[in-house]
């Protein structure tokens, strides 16, 4: 059976009920001011030869978002990619400059230009480099050697 306070303990009872509810009423509360994602979209198409990893003249897309203490966040990547018989074009992240992962790549082994919209959603989990705080996430992009063309290039980040 709960504890009920005697008659003459009921009005100090009360008393201090109403302060701590006053005090709940007006305790600074945490606000979040943080967007549970962030994204980037670059519509143009643009062209590369080169076979390491490089911008386009139009960088990116760059995404710089906070990590958190779980070190982990979701990647989704887009990126329509045309190439010429026999020439693969890859997408690389980056991590604040740092080649992280080969994300999308398309191969072509047909007689003509092949055009194909490629998107990948990845989960990085647990990982050191994402220690809590700002990164910069940026998609880069290479050839196997012939011009390969890049467009409607998309990065969102989601930390988890």
């Amino acid at each position: 059976m709960p504890d009920i306070p005697l008659p003459e303990d009921l009005s100090t009872y009360i008393r201090n009920m109403e302060s701590r509810l006053r005090a709940l009423e007006t305790a600074p509360r945490a606000q979040d001011t943080q967007q549970p994602w962030s994204s980037n979209f670059v519509d143009v198409s643009q062209t590369t030869s080169s076979t390491t990893y490089t911008n386009l003249a139009t960088v990116g897309p760059t995404v710089t978002m906070n990590t958190t203490n779980t070190r982990s966040v979701l990647v989704t990547a887009s990126v329509y990619i045309e190439s010429p018989t026999n020439t693969t074009g890859d997408v690389g992240l980056y991590v604040d400059n740092v080649l992280f992962a080969d994300v999308l790549a398309n191969g072509n082994s047909g007689p003509a230009y092949l055009g194909v919209s490629l998107t990948n959603v990845r989960a990085i989990i647990n990982d050191p480099a994402l220690s809590p705080g700002p990164h910069t996430f940026q998609l880069r992009y290479r050839s196997t050697g012939s011009p390969v063309d890049f467009g409607a290039r998309f990065l969102m980040i989601q930390p988890f």
